[in-house]
């Protein structure tokens, strides 16, 4: 049937026939019209095709979707962009739309912008100034104002260029539209220029101050801040505008003004000024201060915020203005009434208090007359105090931190705020309570803390903001206490805190050794019934893995390294104790004693010195490095050098990142060796690979290690570190191609790809290339084609003849390391938590010289090998005080589906420095362990079923 198909279709195809003329007029015209047309030619790019729309556009919405998605190209597909800018500008001559009309220009000035070059932004400067001229739209004209500001900003101050500008807006800046004139303030701010004698211009900017329009008014105010920030000395008239504008009727003027006035009394606080009906003179500074402590009781929140935080800054004030912003007057029948910490501090220190039984008694006496009294603010009378009782938090934040500020510098105004940052423990919300402890820390040594300041100070241990805790524990360490009893009762506090919250055991370790050191006289009195020393009887002896008593015992240890006659009081065991602390909390207790000191020097009457020690240790490290760096060192003496190397760091803290950042360069080297040096790699065989490729994980995790967990490297040493990586994965291209076992294209890839990068690298950065790296590049420019096997064939016999070149380190490091607190290792009490649902235990712990905490992760590994990555949130890192220091404190959550028996689960921290896009290595691999595991005996129970 096939065939029969086939035999008729060809005869169909073959047939011809046969038409006459005759025939052909009488069935008329077979032939079908054609209507040629000229074909539209493609645009070359996509600013052109864009560009195209834009030309043919009816609409004003075509137009603006075309200059739309302008403006969304990067800066390289646009090429010609000075032919851009006159088919734009063609388009703004023609189109009569406002809105079509101000996008050209925001599309001129951000390609212009983009591209950068002088001549383009003169070009451009010089249209859009003679499209201004011409301009009858305000808006128009103003967004053309706004695009001449930008050009003329990026210019870098051309001389020409900014007068140019600045005379076509010089005419604008009085124009009726507020958008044309607050728009040449705007670029006279940016373009006048810096000259030590006032102009007319900066006349100008002042009368305008006192413009109609508000936003032109707020415009002024601005751009003589601009003026000010680029150098522009301001004249003493415009103290008055800006004092004006304090009184306007709109928040953003005001706030403008604010600023211009603390500008001026920073400037020239020395300048007088006359006060306001009246013939005296005052000194701007303090004027100045007034003005902006008047303020604070603003209506708007915005410039009540900023007038708290510019009071901060203003350090020149004299003291009797900036004590009166602490005297607020409370007034009832006409008699003044005393502040409650007035009334307490009296009762306090006569140590009277009322009987109750007559009523009254504890009235105010002082009597006023009725037209002494002025209900109004005056001046800078009360302005913290109205900071502090703000119903916003930010003001009351904003004047916390500035009365701090203003404290830390004159020790009387801090005694006179202690009060009002004490009252503010009482905050309700957290964050200002946590602000007035860190203001309190950080005055602490120039007030003395009061026993009934301390009750309400101390209150705040019970709240459950485990940050507000331990910025209290900070500010107790750095306050100074005025006796024993204020001494005791901080002592029983924060025990009961220890107590209720054991979590707070180091803040507290810490709180208590500062305290110790801060007050050796009046622990002396308490070392007794402290430590529970009897003078007749032997009391048993103390349990010294008590958090409680280590409290103790850091106290009286702090406070006896000040105290000689301390040694005295305390018996055997606590000596013995002290010793126990010395090793276990090293850096919270003295090293020696005043006894223990005199009868070390009597013992060792010529001790060497820490310094001649660490330069003894130094040198011994210089000696290992150039021992592993001579030419006949062969394995024995490099095995030999690694164990010097590893005790070293275990010894001495200081020098332990170089000598252990050395001892895994020369482990690095003794694996290349040993696998090179392998009588299967010999051979170009795949006999032995599982032996070869354990030796290549084991170098590629300590690759990674030397490039990840330590820094401070000079360009040298980080070269040498690149090229020791890029040996490694050519060996491992190596083995991947011999061994067959899989493909080997991905590795070639990325190999290829990173000596690249590697050669681009040290050729910009002016460094050597070693023996290895500059045969490779020669070997692979000599490659016709860079597949993976003919790569191999290349790197195997460099990878044998060229060995590792020894390590010259001069530069100290820091290595990134982890130390975990909580939790802790215990098998005794295991956590309990049902199977199948979610546990969450409690992180504590210290990352240091971590350079980039986006690549810490926390490592759950389960009883039954797998292992989870955790990504801690960025607001669980705290900095320290530190450089590149943080502690992280978060709740790693576990959780199980198939457990029924007890187990241990292992937390760690590690780096996860996975590159993006790399595909060679596991998951594993990529993770650097910065501490050893800390396991966590869990104890998972079966869930319960109720059968009905």
């Amino acid at each position: 049937m096939a065939a029969v198909l086939k035999k008729r279709a060809l005869a169909e195809y073959s047939h011809s026939q046969t038409v006459t003329a005759d025939q052909e007029s009488a069935a008329g015209p077979s032939v079908k019209k054609v209507r040629l047309t000229r074909r539209s030619e493609q645009p070359s790019t996509q600013a052109e095709g864009y560009l195209q729309i834009l030309q043919r556009a009816k609409t004003s919405r075509e137009s603006l979707q075309s200059l739309t998605s302008l403006a969304e190209l990067s800066p390289s597909q646009v090429e010609d962009v000075g032919g851009v800018v006159r088919r734009l500008l063609e388009v703004f001559s023609r189109d009569q739309e406002t809105a079509v009309r101000c996008a050209v220009l925001r599309l001129v000035q951000q390609l212009v912008s983009a591209a950068g070059e002088r001549a383009h932004l003169a070009s451009a400067a010089d249209e859009l100034t003679a499209l201004l001229e011409r301009e009858t739209s305000s808006s128009v004209a103003g967004q053309c104002l706004s695009a001449l500001s930008e050009l003329g900003a990026l210019s870098g101050g051309e001389a020409r260029l900014s007068a140019r500008l600045v005379a076509a807006a010089r005419p604008r800046l009085s124009h009726a539209s507020h958008q044309v004139a607050a728009r040449a303030a705007a670029l006279l701010g940016r373009l006048l220029p810096v000259s030590p004698q006032p102009t007319d211009d900066l006349t100008q900017l002042g009368e305008a101050t006192r413009a109609q329009d508000p936003r032109v008014r707020c415009a002024a105010l601005q751009a003589l801040l601009t003026l000010h920030g680029r150098g522009l000395s301001l004249g003493g008239p415009l103290y008055a505008d800006a004092v004006a504008a304090l009184r306007d009727d709109y928040e953003s003027v005001r706030e403008a003004g604010l600023q211009l006035v603390h500008v001026l009394a920073q400037t020239a606080p020395e300048r007088l000024v006359p006060l306001a009906e009246s013939d005296q003179t005052v000194r701007l500074v303090d004027d100045a201060f007034g003005h902006i402590c008047n303020a604070i009781n603003d209506l708007s929140v915005r410039v009540r915020v900023r007038a708290a935080t510019l009071l901060g800054s203003m350090t020149a004030v004299s003291t009797k203005f900036l004590e009166q912003t602490l005297d607020k007057k409370l007034m009832s029948n006409m008699r003044r009434k005393r502040s409650g910490h007035e009334r307490l501090r009296t009762l306090v220190v006569r140590g009277e208090w009322s009987s109750g039984k007559k009523w009254g008694d504890d009235a105010p006496k002082e009597q006023l007359q009725a037209d002494t009294v002025s209900l109004m603010s005056s001046g800078a009378c009360g302005a913290f105090v109205h900071g502090l009782e703000d119903e916003f938090l930010e003001v009351r934040s904003a004047a916390l931190e500035s009365m701090t500020e203003l404290a830390t510098l004159h020790p009387h105004f801090a005694e006179m705020s202690l009060d009002f940052i004490v009252d503010m423990f009482n905050d309700e919300i957290a964050e200002v309570r946590l602000r007035a402890v860190d203001s309190l820390s950080r005055i602490g040594q120039m007030i003395t803390l009061r026993e009934d300041q301390l009750d309400e100070i101390l209150a705040v241990l019970e709240v459950y903001s485990i940050d507000t805790r331990e910025g209290l524990h900070r500010m107790l360490g750095d306050c100074r206490l005025g006796n024993t009893d204020s001494l005791k009762l901080c002592v029983e506090k924060l025990l009961k805190n220890l107590k209720r919250y054991p979590q707070d055991k180091r803040s507290l370790w810490r709180c208590f050794q500062r305290m110790g050191a801060a007050h050796p006289d009046l622990v002396l009195p308490l070392v007794p019934s402290l430590l529970h020393i009897h003078p007749y009887f032997q009391l048993p002896e103390q349990d010294v893995q008590d958090p409680a008593y280590v409290c103790i015992l850091l106290l009286v240890m702090n406070a006896a390294a000040g105290s000689p006659t301390m040694m005295a009081l305390l018996d055997d065991n606590t000596r013995r104790h002290f010793l126990y602390l010395r090793d276990t909390l090293p850096g919270m207790v003295p090293d020696r004693l005043p006894g223990q000191a005199a009868a070390a020097a009597a013992a060792a009457p010529s001790p060497s010195t820490p310094a001649a020690a660490r330069d003894n240790a130094a040198e011994f490290l210089q000696s290992v490095l150039r021992r592993a760096a001579e030419p006949g060192a062969g394995r024995a003496a490099l095995e030999q050098c690694r164990r010097d190397l590893d005790r070293l760091a275990q010894i001495d803290s200081a020098l332990s990142a170089r000598a252990q950042f050395a001892s895994t360069y020369i482990h690095c080297q003794l694996l290349m060796a040993q696998v090179t040096g392998d009588a299967s790699w010999r051979a170009g065989t795949a006999a032995g690979p599982a032996r070869l490729q354990t030796s290549a994980d084991t170098l590629t995790a300590l690759t990674l290690r030397l490039q990840h967990r330590f820094s401070g490297l000079e360009a040298d040493e980080w070269a040498a570190v690149r090229q020791l990586r890029l040996r490694l994965l050519a060996l491992r291209l190596v083995l991947q191609v011999r061994g067959r076992t899989g493909s080997a294209l991905a590795l070639g890839e990325h190999f290829l790809e990173q000596a690249q990068q590697l050669e681009r690298h040290l050729v910009d950065g002016g460094q050597p290339l070693d023996a290895f790296t500059e045969a490779l590049v020669r070997g692979l420019e000599a490659l016709e084609e860079r597949k993976a096997g003919a790569m191999a064939r290349v790197l195997a016999p460099l990878l044998t003849d060229i060995p590792v070149p020894p390590l010259r380190l001069r530069s100290p490091l820091t290595q990134a390391e982890a130390v975990i607190f909580e939790p802790r290792q215990e098998t005794e009490h295991p956590q309990k938590f049902t199977a199948g649902l979610v546990l969450g235990i409690p992180l504590d712990c210290e990352l240091r010289h971590v350079s980039d905490v986006s690549q810490v992760r926390l490592r759950v590994q389960y009883p039954d090998q797998r292992a989870q990555l955790v990504l801690p949130r960025a607001t669980d890192f705290r900095p320290l005080d530190e450089p590149a220091s943080y502690r992280l404190r978060t709740t790693v959550l576990v959780s199980h589906q198939v457990w029924s028996e007890d187990g241990e689960v292992e937390i760690s921290v590690v780096l996860d420095v996975k590159e993006p896009g790399c595909k060679v290595l596991r998951q594993e691999d990529w993770l650097i362990a910065l501490c050893d595991a800390v396991r966590v005996a869990v104890q998972p129970r079966a869930v319960r079923r109720n059968v009905i």
